[in-house]
């Protein structure tokens, strides 16, 4: 009931807010699954190395409300029902992880789809951030017989451009007033005329450090 959204408020471009819609429905399902790679040489050292990966789907709408301009109340606007802010329609994660008395290893990998980043009134100027794809490695020696712990971490491997952008030509009107998408999907296509609005990489990020157990 009345979640809150980040709202670019029309007519001006460069005007935001946070404001409160009327309600929003989330419904999502997960899947995980874990295995030990063992079962390939039991005796070797794939009897420390752990498989996990998961995948999540995640279905949301939101029961959009006019703007608060002024003093006038905000009334339903159903035709401006769409998938809530900051929801991802998927995720996916998987790890690899390695783990014996002396070194430990351990990778993860993360992507998703594209979330609202900025909701409008217009959902054809909605700007929705994309889903990049992640990687993360560690590495670390165990010392001072296990009560200590050095360890080497590199993050971001991958690098991929993170941008936001809007699908101008997404949505159309019908004749009942509602809004339909007719491109079949909001992700990123410049085919389709999307313009990016903004795009930075994060770069890759590498530090090593060291714990001790008293």
């Amino acid at each position: 009931k009345n979640p809150v959204e980040l709202v670019r408020s029309a007519p001006s471009p460069y005007s935001y807010s946070y404001i409160n819609q009327h309600a929003a429905r989330i419904a999502g399902l997960k899947i995980e699954a874990r295995k030990s790679l063992a079962f390939i040489a039991p005796q070797s050292a794939f009897k420390h190395l752990t498989l996990q990966a998961s995948y999540t789907i995640n279905r949301s709408k939101v029961e959009a409300l006019s703007l608060p301009f002024g003093y006038n109340v905000q009334t339903r606007m159903p035709s401006q029902d769409r998938p809530l802010f900051n929801q991802a329609p998927w995720t996916f994660d998987a790890s690899l992880s390695y783990d014996n008395n002396l070194i430990g290893f351990f990778a993860f990998y993360n992507t998703s789809g594209p979330k609202t980043f900025i909701s409008n009134t217009d959902p054809n100027f909605i700007e929705y951030e994309n889903g990049i794809a992640q990687l993360d490695m560690s590495l670390y020696i165990k010392c001072l017989k296990n009560k200590s712990r050095i360890t080497f971490n590199v993050l971001n491997l991958l690098n991929q451009w993170h941008f936001n952008y809007v699908n101008p030509s997404a949505y159309k009107r019908t004749d009942s007033g509602y809004w339909k998408l007719v491109n079949g999907s909001v992700k990123y296509n410049p085919k389709d005329g999307d313009v990016i609005t903004y795009r930075i990489k994060q770069g890759i990020h590498m530090n090593i450090g060291m714990t001790i157990d008293f």
